[in-house]
């Protein structure tokens, strides 16, 4: 299924790009590096999901599986190149590399190597790659036609890693046996959707949700296992387009 994912994304992204290389009249060309450039920030919140299974927990008010939920909020980075497929700029693509960082606060369930308590600095970064189609279904302008407007919604994809940085402090809380090796980082697939605004050609405001898709097991054996995964983050961004 990931290969599947994988080589779709890269065909996508390859197709785009070759249509974007094409001296065509109907696609805008760059003429300089910064020429279609752009740089962001974004304030994202949402949710993260935790999973444990505990082997040796058998009774009604000590479950062997326990899901729970815990609100998320972070900053979010990109930088990236947007261009067009015609000379009216309705249609378009962005693609580019991206860093977020959520933070959250868990009390966790008690494992069978002790644990069960409260800790607050769990850190949460996905980094990598992501390329959206976006359509802009209204441009316009105001104030004496001195402003432009382009309002749009996009969808896309991105492929990244995932990692999950809690400490020692983190790890005791969740009840993790002394010397144990989690596993911090992992694959992650998203997808990404939203409606964009661009005034003056040079100012971008992003409403999205980030979808993952793949959870991450952090740390498994015969007794007690945990498992994370950000279930979404709703973001709003700014970036400045050169």
């Amino acid at each position: 299924m990931r290969s599947k994912e994988l080589g779709w994304f890269f065909t996508m992204i390859l197709g785009a790009g070759s249509l974007y290389a094409q001296p065509s009249d109907q696609f805008r060309r760059h003429t300089s590096w910064k020429d279609g450039l752009f740089i962001g920030a974004n304030y994202q919140t949402g949710t993260v999901a935790i999973l444990t299974t505990n082997a040796t927990a058998t009774s009604v008010f000590q479950p062997g599986r326990n899901d729970m939920n815990v609100g998320a909020n972070g900053l979010g980075f990109n930088i990236g190149y947007t261009g067009y497929f015609r000379d009216d700029q309705m249609f378009g693509m962005r693609y580019y590399a991206f860093l977020d960082w959520n933070g959250y606060g868990a009390r966790y369930k008690s494992s069978p190597y002790g644990g069960g308590a409260y800790y607050g600095s769990n850190n949460m970064l996905a980094y990598g790659a992501a390329a959206d189609f976006f359509y802009n279904f209204f441009q316009g302008a105001f104030y004496r036609d001195d402003i432009s407007l382009d309002l749009g919604f996009y969808v896309g994809v991105a492929i990244a890693g995932n990692s999950w940085l809690m400490g020692v402090n983190g790890q005791n809380a969740m009840g993790l046996p002394a010397g144990a090796k989690p596993s911090v980082s992992a694959f992650q697939f998203l997808f990404d959707v939203g409606i964009r605004a661009l005034v003056v050609g040079a100012h971008g405001i992003d409403l999205g949700f980030k979808i993952p898709t793949i959870n991450h097991t952090y740390y498994s054996d015969s007794h007690y296992s945990i498992t994370f995964r950000r279930t979404f983050a709703f973001y709003i961004g700014y970036s400045y387009h050169f």
